[in-house]
């Protein structure tokens, strides 16, 4: 009928030429041992066990995926250390859409892997300013200004300074303050020049992927 849709279409998949959805960014479901909420940073859990019972369609698509690990028994936990490197996303606060929520349990959390998210920052490393990269903190599963090259989460999309929204908590002897900023998510690794880092380069201006400048 000139749709663009396929002749032949497979049971139970959906093909839509458009779609738009109201909220900012994509999740998929990932399993986690710990209490995790909106804007944690989270990390690949190594030593992760799944001691639920495995549903139909996790046991399904297992046995489709070929490898020896199905996605239910792959975990995640909040980050815990600067500049992590096996950062994988952050727990969504309301996705637009998330992948793999057939039967999701009370240990599946939606974790974004792109967009725009609320992520939970602190001035572990100075106050942020829009256009700064994001990495991950000291603080379990709370992000900081990244302040030299290393694995980052994404772009800061508004300032932070540790204002009146902020709370206080206290790492290595000094007065931290945490709180959330919207962050454009794009995982990877970032080349940060030193006058980045000193604070400075021109408010709102992006650092070269190629030269760090």
């Amino acid at each position: 009928d000139g749709s663009g849709c396929p002749v032949n279409p497979t049971v139970g998949r959906l093909y839509a030429i458009n779609a738009t959805v109201l909220t900012d960014d994509l999740a998929e479901y990932m399993r986690s041992s710990d209490q995790l909420s909106p804007g944690d940073i989270v990390t690949i859990d190594s030593d992760f066990k799944n001691d639920g019972e495995r549903t139909y369609e996790q046991l399904r698509r297992s046995k489709e995926l070929g490898t020896e690990k199905g996605l239910d028994e792959l975990g995640i936990k909040k980050t815990t250390e600067k500049a992590q490197k096996t950062i994988v996303g952050i727990i969504s606060t309301k996705p637009g859409i998330t992948l793999g929520g057939f039967e999701p349990t009370e240990k599946d959390y939606e974790v974004t892997l792109t967009g725009r998210i609320p992520v939970k920052i602190s001035t572990e490393s100075g106050a942020i300013k829009a256009g700064d990269y994001i990495t991950s903190s000291s603080l379990p599963g709370v992000g900081m200004k990244a302040a030299e090259s290393g694995n980052t989460i994404g772009i800061a999309l508004e300032d932070f300074d540790g204002g009146a929204i902020a709370t206080s908590t206290y790492f290595g002897g000094q007065e931290v303050k945490v709180g959330k900023v919207i962050v454009f998510l794009n995982l990877g690794y970032t080349k940060i020049d030193s006058a980045i880092a000193a604070g400075m380069v021109q408010e709102g201006t992006f650092p070269d992927q190629t030269t760090g400048e």
